[in-house]
């Protein structure tokens, strides 16, 4: 075999290797694969019992379904994720990260500063 075959056959190898992977977020490989971690899966459509079933044998329990990301939380075996990546219709694994509000923009995307400017402040305003 001439070299560049030996060269062009290891790049697809590397490139098929890499890609098999590229549905798992990049902070959920190198687990412990007995280790349970919370993941959030999203489908390329709504999942249905079929995917909760492929989860489930894989030894992974659904916590929540988020039907509007498409997705479900699940707890499952960090050694399950390559696998259920393989699922075509599995688009990305996430872990369940925590998420804060942060509203430090907020005064200035609805300027807010116009109101203030005219001794408006929210007193006596209340909701339905």
């Amino acid at each position: 075999m001439s070299r560049f075959h030996t060269v062009s056959t290891l790049a697809l190898v590397a490139v098929a290797a890499f890609a098999q992977h590229g549905k798992i977020a990049s902070d959920l490989e190198g687990l412990d694969p007995n280790a349970t971690v919370d993941v959030i899966v999203q489908y390329a459509h709504s999942p249905t019992d079929r995917h909760h079933q492929r989860v489930l044998a894989a030894g992974g329990t659904l916590k929540k379904q988020l039907g509007i990301i498409w997705g479900a939380h699940y707890a499952v075996p960090a050694g399950a994720l390559r696998k259920l990546a393989q699922e075509p219709d599995v688009v990305h694994i996430s872990p369940d990260r925590p998420l804060q509000a942060a509203v430090d923009d907020a005064e200035a995307a609805v300027n807010a500063n116009i109101a203030l400017s005219y001794g408006f402040d929210g007193t006596g305003v209340g909701l339905l």
